[in-house]
């Protein structure tokens, strides 16, 4: 049962591992651990024991794991479990700012609940404020779209190919969020 795979993590005094899940076992019970390097698995798989502030802890050979455990560095597990609760609390308070105004305001369009992520910055670094603003003015990029191109068939000289123009660019941008919508 997984009780008793846990408490071989939770009872040892120090681990051995070459696995991402025994690492991160390790860090949960704060136990001393060493990561055997497994090339053929991968090793960028172990860039968040990086992240936590546990440096070399990777070894290749036995004989960089015995001169390891000869100089016996500990790690400063009260600092690891100090930016461990860091970044659980910003997660939980981005999980509620995406929730919040959707509990908050059930009456809300989507338009909305975006506008108002855009306003808060948030989920800046996954999608490009640009895009997101394209996204929301796509109602009325159309709107915008129509009209222009009414009035380009309906005036004459300098003033029509002022109004083809503005066409030409609404029209690339309604391409654009068409796009980013299909996910291309």
């Amino acid at each position: 049962p997984i009780e008793k795979w846990l408490s071989y993590f939770r009872d040892a005094e120090m681990i051995l591992t070459d696995s991402f899940h025994g690492s991160c076992f390790s860090t949960i019970f704060n136990k001393e651990f060493y990561i055997i390097g497994n090339i053929p698995r991968g090793i960028k798989r172990f860039e968040v024991i990086k992240q936590l502030g546990i440096k070399n802890r990777h070894k290749y050979n036995i004989n960089d794991l015995r001169l390891s455990l000869e100089s016996k560095s500990v790690i400063d597990f009260n600092a690891v479990n100090e930016l461990i609760e860091k970044e659980k609390q910003y997660m939980l308070k981005a999980l509620k700012n995406c929730v919040a105004p959707v509990q908050k305001n059930k009456g809300m369009t989507d338009y909305d609940i975006m506008k108002m992520d855009i306003e808060n910055n948030l989920f800046t670094s996954v999608y490009n404020v640009d895009e997101m603003r394209n996204m929301l003015l796509y109602p009325q990029t159309k709107r915008k779209y129509r009209f222009y191109k009414l009035l380009s068939k309906i005036t004459f000289g300098k003033t029509r190919k002022r109004y083809k123009q503005k066409c030409k660019d609404l029209k690339q941008k309604i391409k654009q969020v068409r796009s980013f919508l299909k996910g291309k």
